[in-house]
């Protein structure tokens, strides 16, 4: 299967929130509410001139939006919200519901980096349809 996003872009993101959560001010409680972005957007407003959030921000202002739709259905397999075998509706579940701001929605997830990293890895792993 051919992925619209560079896989090391998807790695480089992994790679900058795992930079972004390890930093010891930055605090997401792994249990935090997922239909409310209030307190990502609060938890996240003071980290707004960090430089890994601010590269984080610019690394996915420079993505078109089908590239984005992916990345998003790359955290979800990874985290095992779709199996693999549902590529393309998490894919179309992404572009039509997806939280925004996206990086306050992606870099909310205490886990993310995790999580791309698995579903970067079982799309990898899939047969070329």
């Amino acid at each position: 299967m051919t992925l619209n996003i560079n896989p090391d872009t998807v790695r480089h993101l992994a790679d900058l929130a795992r930079t972004f959560h390890a930093q010891e001010a930055v605090t997401i409680p792994e249990d935090a509410p997922q239909s409310s972005g209030d307190w990502g957007n609060q938890v996240l407003a003071d980290h707004a001139g960090d430089p890994t959030f601010t590269e984080f921000r610019a690394v996915l202002d420079d993505l078109e939006p089908d590239q984005l739709a992916e990345l998003v259905a790359l955290f979800r397999v990874g985290r095992e919200d779709y199996p693999p075998e549902e590529w393309h509706v998490a894919v179309q579940r992404a572009a039509e519901e997806t939280p925004r701001p996206l990086d306050d929605y992606l870099l909310g997830h205490p886990l993310l980096a995790g999580h791309l990293e698995a579903g970067l890895e079982v799309m990898s792993d899939r047969d070329p349809e």
